[in-house]
């Protein structure tokens, strides 16, 4: 991000769709790349207002304040006001909700690009899948890791300790305290196919069936069978893992 330096096309593309005529008009929709360097020169001349409330959703999906994030990137500066909201809707996480929008085949198939770049990036630096199991008692511990050291190729084994009230968009629960394991793999054959415009291992999942079908008493198990959802779940969970 360059300020004064419109490099905002598919946010700006997608924003017109959107508002129409009024984008770039209304001061509340101006184009991307004048309300990126309005709020840089506000940041620089007043610095951060700690009133100033970011919003999300309970899954940690940025709901408002895109604008304010992006200048805290360029500021870099790493500690902003937030809030969780509860809404009826979900945002979008594929590109139904982009076609619906009516925007021209050939930009949405350089969005399509972009994703697929992204997660194959993340596959091909290494990024492993991962899986979470807890309320599990020592003995299915050790079988759990015994399947999954035969199914899949184990990187690092984490202790999860997560205290009361300390809850994770990926825990529903924050009433007690989890104790459990984060463990992070890769496949031989991941056997990726896209889904909803994520790239998801098919054997990942199968994996988890299984496991699930072995040990439905004994434990909760948790896969995220796409690389960028198991980075986004190790990032939330780092805090409370230990090797």
């Amino acid at each position: 991000m360059e300020k004064k330096d419109n490099r905002f096309i598919i946010q700006d593309t997608l924003a017109k769709h959107k508002y129409g005529e009024r984008y770039g008009k209304d001061y509340n929709h101006r184009l991307m790349s004048d309300h990126f360097s309005g709020l840089i020169d506000s940041f620089l001349e007043n610095g951060y207002d700690e009133g100033s409330v970011l919003e999300l959703d309970k899954e940690g999906t940025l709901t408002d304040g895109t604008h304010r994030v992006a200048m805290a990137i360029f500021s870099q500066h790493w500690e902003l006001n937030a809030r969780v909201l509860r809404r009826k809707s979900k945002y979008p996480h594929n590109l139904d909700y982009y076609y619906n929008l009516g925007l021209e085949t050939d930009f949405l198939e350089k969005i399509y690009k972009q994703t697929k770049d992204i997660q194959e990036i993340l596959i091909n630096n290494g990024v492993s899948l991962g899986c979470l199991i807890y309320n599990i008692d020592e003995s299915s511990k050790k079988n759990i890791l015994a399947d999954l050291n035969n199914l899949c190729d184990i990187k690092r084994i984490f202790r999860l300790d997560l205290p009361k009230g300390r809850g994770v968009s990926f825990i529903d629960t924050t009433d007690i305290p989890i104790v459990g394991y984060y463990i992070l793999f890769n496949l031989k054959h991941p056997e990726y196919e896209y889904k909803k415009s994520e790239l998801v291992s098919s054997r990942s999942r199968d994996i988890e069936l299984l496991l699930r079908k072995r040990y439905t008493s004994e434990a909760k198990i948790l896969f995220m069978n796409n690389c960028v959802r198991g980075k986004e779940m190790y990032d939330e969970l780092q805090p409370y893992l230990a090797l």
